[in-house]
């Protein structure tokens, strides 16, 4: 029985998937997988219950190791003020680019450079008090509390008097995807770019409802398409830098 499944799943080709998984679809293909499939809910091991967390979970987990969820947030900068919150909801995973609004083009943007905090304290030893200017670094810290955690983005050097107000920084950043919560909802907030990757929610799924070499079966499915979406989503970093001359 376990060989029957193993090549069921290994004949499922994602690249053919190009219609959307609803959650009762991704339930419905787990349990086939598992082999929880009862008419009957009485004789079923796993609940909805339960197999909607661990959908939730494995979904979490395909955004943050893939990225694959982003938004573009327009941020008013302020005088001499070096760092800047991003929203909390939906919540940050990783800061992908920042922008500075040209002062003298309002929507003109310069691409900002990527720098660390522990570069720059290397590199300067009271940077946070240097002279203002036209920003043309970025960097980004993690803040938390027991109540509340969130990312900020800061600049180096802080925007000065003629460059703030009109000016905006434009920050893409990944984030987590709105939770299953019924039957109808659809993965990855519903984009159509991601519908050929929904089986992996099922692969993810079945491999926390199984054990010994079914896990260890379903944990390499899981994974292996977990590296070809990741490198289909792959764009170029933004952290690299030198990517146009800083001439100014």
């Amino acid at each position: 029985m376990k060989k029957i499944l193993l090549s069921l799943v290994i004949a499922i080709s994602l690249s053919g998937v190009v219609n959307a998984l609803t959650y009762e679809n991704i339930e419905d293909e787990v349990r086939l997988l598992v082999g929880d499939d009862s008419s009957s809910t009485t004789e079923q091991y796993f609940s909805s219950t339960t197999i909607t967390r661990r959908a939730n979970i494995i979904q979490d987990d395909i955004a943050a190791k893939t990225d694959c969820i982003v938004r573009r947030y327009f941020i008013t900068t302020v005088t001499d003020t070096l760092t800047y919150h991003l929203p909390t909801d939906p919540l940050p995973l990783k800061v992908l680019r920042v922008d500075f609004e040209d002062s003298g083009s309002t929507g003109t943007y310069q691409k900002l450079d990527y720098t660390t905090m522990d570069k720059l304290d290397r590199e300067y030893n009271n940077w946070e008090d240097l002279s203002s200017g036209e920003p043309l670094y970025w960097y980004q810290s993690f803040l938390s509390t027991k109540a509340t955690s969130f990312i900020s983005v800061g600049v180096k050097p802080p925007p000065t008097g003629d460059d703030v107000g009109a000016s905006k920084l434009r920050v893409d950043y990944s984030h987590l995807p709105a939770a299953l919560t019924a039957t109808t909802s659809v993965p990855f907030n519903s984009n159509p770019r991601l519908y050929s990757y929904h089986y992996i929610i099922v692969y993810g799924v079945a491999m926390l409802c199984s054990s010994g070499v079914d896990r260890v079966n379903f944990k390499a499915l899981y994974d292996s398409e977990i590296a070809i979406m990741k490198a289909n989503l792959a764009h170029i970093p933004a952290r690299s830098g030198g990517i146009t001359p800083r001439n100014r």
